[in-house]
């Protein structure tokens, strides 16, 4: 993809508010993350073109897939990207919708790249809701167990 269009899209998404996750379904985004990959094998190319980015920079080891958020580490110079992410990204629920495609970035279809989106952002919005869940369920832990403990002061059980 042209980086001007690349960076047009980019900016576009940003100026909605919306998720960082979203910017590495582009490949060139997902290379550019890989600027500190320290292996000649697997390739920056290969981890890319397999779906996958470095989250974060001091951990250049570590990578993630695009689409459907598995982190992978450990590589070694016959590891096969393509394989590794198949082998576990596809027991996921749901699985990996790249993944299930199984085609590179240039192959896809515009309609195959909205399914992709679609799929990452369905994702967004559950880990987000597990997480205010998670929040929502520990404050109502901390607030029955201060009630409970108010209760016994005034004698009620």
């Amino acid at each position: 993809m042209n980086s001007e269009i690349h960076k047009a899209i980019i900016d576009q998404f940003k100026s909605f508010g919306f998720d960082q996750r979203i910017g590495h379904a582009w490949e060139i985004t997902r290379m550019n993350s890989l600027n500190n990959w320290n292996m000649s094998k697997p390739s920056t190319k290969e981890m890319a073109e397999a779906g996958f980015y470095c989250p974060q920079s001091d951990f250049p080891g570590t990578v993630r897939c695009f689409s459907c958020f598995i982190e992978l580490d450990g590589w070694e110079p016959t590891d096969k990207p393509w394989e590794e992410h198949k082998k576990r990204a596809l027991t996921l629920d749901p699985p990996c919708k790249f993944v299930e495609l199984g085609k590179k970035e240039a192959d896809l279809l515009v309609e195959d790249f909205l399914d992709i989106l679609k799929s990452i952002m369905l994702r967004i919005l559950k880990e987000e809701t597990e997480k205010g869940l998670n929040t929502v369920m520990s404050l109502h832990k901390k607030k029955k167990t201060a009630l409970k403990k108010e209760l016994q002061k005034l004698g009620i059980s």
